[in-house]
């Protein structure tokens, strides 16, 4: 070998650059156990949400007075409540809400999160201060009474939940974008673009945001199944979702008086919950460690 073969670069094709990337990214994917168990429960449980019409041959407000409180059966996989409803098919169902709640609290969290720290992170120290004493504010004060307060004022609903939960959700995002903003807006290659005469938006676009996406959504991670509990906290009071409609929270409060009876009627919609928020912070905490 030559001197100048020595120090040629090596050839490196732009399709085996994307080959290794991409094996790369499934290899960490296959040896993060967080996000396998946590995908695969999360998975099972969106899937039979959405199925559950053509899953079970009964409505979720169907009503069968001749068969009520029966424990789970063949007709019936999860058992009936007390007007002789089925429990599988209800527990999913209220699946689709609670789901349907969160991630649209989740989106405007995101959304609300990114725009607010970004401000913070790019303005004077003074309007930093400002914004960050706001958010300092809405900490001091329990989220879920500001929560009770919001739903109580509108009415309780679908759209009151979406609305209280988003009001306090996106603080934790704010302040984690503003720390990764402020770090990132003096590195070299956002310095190197200021250098170059790029715009704000140009580099908020190009830079910021690919740059704190894994951290926005391992935080989004943490707000879902936040707003979860908190929309069946709320049916629990009786301040969200109403009858007839179905929803964890309604399931689990019509229950607890018949706990000694017919655990069943409890134990399913609280399964069903516990694990829905497991997994999301599975996922939460694989995406962290794939940082």
């Amino acid at each position: 070998m030559s001197l100048n073969n020595l120090f040629e670069p090596a050839s490196f094709s732009l399709k085996e650059y994307l080959v290794t990337n991409k094996e790369i990214k499934r290899s960490i994917f296959y040896k993060n156990r967080y996000l396998q168990i946590g995908l695969g429960i999360f998975f099972i449980i969106f899937v039979l949400s959405i199925f559950a019409p053509w899953l079970s041959p009964y409505s979720y407000k169907e009503i069968h007075l001749d068969q009520r409180n029966l424990p789970p059966c063949k007709e019936f996989i999860f058992g009936t409540d007390d007007l002789g409803r089925d429990i599988f098919t209800r527990v999913f169902w209220g699946a689709r809400i609670s789901f349907a709640v969160a991630f649209l609290s989740a989106f405007f969290d995101l959304l609300i999160g990114v725009v607010y720290g970004s401000i913070a992170a790019y303005s004077k120290r003074y309007v930093d201060e400002i914004l960050m004493r706001f958010c300092d504010l809405l900490n001091a004060i329990p989220s879920l009474l500001i929560v009770i307060l919001f739903v109580v004022l509108i009415g309780p609903g679908f759209l009151a939940i979406v609305t209280a939960i988003s009001f306090t959700g996106w603080v934790m995002m704010a302040r984690i974008i503003r720390a990764e903003v402020f770090k990132l807006k003096e590195a070299n290659f956002v310095l190197a673009s200021k250098t170059m005469g790029a715009s704000f938006f140009t580099i908020f676009f190009q830079h910021i945001i690919p740059n704190v996406r894994f951290v926005a959504i391992a935080t989004l991670m943490y707000s879902i199944p936040s707003a979860i509990f908190t929309e069946a906290t709320l049916s629990f009071l009786g301040l969200g979702i109403q009858a007839p409609m179905a929803s964890w929270g309604v399931m689990i409060s019509d229950s607890i008086s018949a706990l000694r009876f017919y655990p069943w009627r409890l134990l399913f919609p609280s399964v069903i919950l516990t694990l829905t928020t497991f997994s999301l912070n599975m996922i939460g905490e694989g995406l962290k460690k794939h940082e």
